[in-house]
């Protein structure tokens, strides 16, 4: 990747990618959150499931997220501190990532929050740049820390 630091103008269509992949899944717009990605992306969340990252379809991917995100009350993930490397038509995009979960009335409490690292990779086409990676390497958790398996279980 460049060493040098892209200008905001070339940075900010890839944040705003980025950024909204977690407000579609938070609003549950799957259709639109599928159009941001290429069509089988790496997907990684084996820091906190164990399970080694793989390829999968977009649309797979969406089903996976509308069968478990819809059973809390709210989710809100929230990002920031993005840096963005560009290499013609590709891009890395790394950012913290803070992902709120609400479920009324859990027992042992109704919210879990995960605090992660968001790595992304971008590549661009003729329609705008599509993410083509999605890794989220958990940090640390508060909360109810059941909660997951506890909605699953409505």
């Amino acid at each position: 990747m460049l060493t040098t630091t892209p200008t905001p103008t070339d940075r900010e269509p890839i944040i705003e990618q980025v950024t909204r992949v977690f407000v579609y899944a938070d609003a549950h717009r799957w259709d639109d959150c599928q159009q941001l990605f290429t069509q089988d992306p790496f997907i990684d969340y084996s820091s906190s499931t164990g399970v080694p990252g793989s390829r999968v379809k977009a649309a797979q991917l969406m089903q996976n997220w509308a069968a478990f995100l819809p059973k809390f009350q709210v989710t809100q993930h929230l990002l920031s501190n993005f840096l963005v490397e560009i290499d013609g038509q590709q891009a890395q995009c790394f950012c913290y990532e803070q992902a709120i979960h609400y479920a009324s009335g859990a027992q042992g409490g109704d919210l879990w929050t995960v605090y992660a690292t968001c790595e992304t990779e971008l590549v661009k086409q003729e329609e705008g740049w599509k993410i083509s990676l999605l890794r989220v390497t958990f940090r640390h958790q508060t909360g109810n820390t059941n909660l997951p398996a506890m909605v699953e279980q409505r």
